[in-house]
């Protein structure tokens, strides 16, 4: 009778409820009704209130060299003498090639001061990826975009692996500076030209280093301890990425086998349902 009663029209759970009681009554009515809350023409055709779910959309790192920026800032670091606070970091998508800056604030005017210097040499990026930091959402950094034909791609908020390439260079960045710069660590932006030295370091994404895939050449290094220190650095970052990859992946395993279970369990209780109705 309840069954019959909800598949007229998939009313809900209170509505159901009074259909059969103009008719009928039984012992723990509102009990029975409540097991359509599982029907599964309802699950699917209840819309979801709030935020929907959509597709991602991966952005294109494009084909060639110097084709996509992902930019950032690191800090707040340790004041120096200079006033310097914080890194404005530009990374290549293609090549892995970094750029650092010691800046003392992260307003626009030193983001476009830091980018156009940085196009006297290697030009303007096709687009640019950024968080939504003031700096960049400002009218300022828009007009800049637009005067110099670059498209500013804006990642959500709370989303900070959408702008992976330049997380992850923040993170060895900021344990490679601390020990490079110690004990005196307000001197850490002497330090950024040879933090650069990453670019000449092995990248496994790319199979080569960032120099050499951007210049088509090696770099003549000498034997610096600074050097294998970075490389070190690297290395460590690259395996504790693959290891939160692998714990975030056995999490969603977790959780889908959860949402299995849940079904399955769900099956089961109909089943016994309609075995105690019969």
């Amino acid at each position: 009778m309840v069954r019959e009663a909800h598949e007229r029209r998939h009313f809900s759970v209170t509505k159901i409820e009074n259909l059969p009681r103009r008719d009928y009554w039984m012992q723990g009515m509102k009990r029975k009704i409540e097991v359509i809350q599982n029907c599964i023409s309802c699950i699917l055709a209840e819309r979801k209130r709030g935020r929907q779910e959509r597709y991602l959309h991966p952005l294109e790192k494009g084909e060639v060299p110097l084709e996509t920026f992902h930019i950032d800032h690191l800090g707040l670091l340790f004041g120096t003498k200079k006033n310097y606070k914080h890194i404005f970091v530009v990374v290549d998508a293609f090549t892995k090639f970094v750029w650092l800056y010691a800046t003392k604030t992260t307003n626009s005017a030193e983001v476009i001061e830091r980018l156009w210097k940085q196009s006297v040499t290697f030009g303007n990026a096709r687009r640019i990826i950024s968080d939504r930091g003031t700096a960049f959402t400002s009218r300022e950094f828009a007009q800049y975009c637009q005067q110099e034909n670059i498209h500013h791609s804006l990642i959500t908020t709370g989303v900070p692996r959408a702008n992976g390439q330049v997380e992850r260079v923040n993170r060895t960045l900021i344990l490679l500076l601390i020990r490079i710069s110690n004990p005196k660590k307000e001197d850490w932006y002497k330090y950024l030209e040879i933090a650069q030295f990453l670019n000449t370091s092995f990248h496994r994404n790319i199979g080569t280093t960032p120099f050499q895939l951007l210049f088509g050449t090696s770099a003549r290094l000498k034997d610096d301890p600074h050097i294998r220190l970075m490389e070190e650095e690297w290395v460590t970052a690259f395996e504790n990425d693959r290891d939160e990859l692998r714990i975030e992946t056995c999490k969603l395993l977790q959780k889908y086998r959860m949402k299995i279970d849940v079904i399955l369990i769900r099956r089961e209780k109909r089943q016994r349902n309609k075995e105690k109705e019969i």
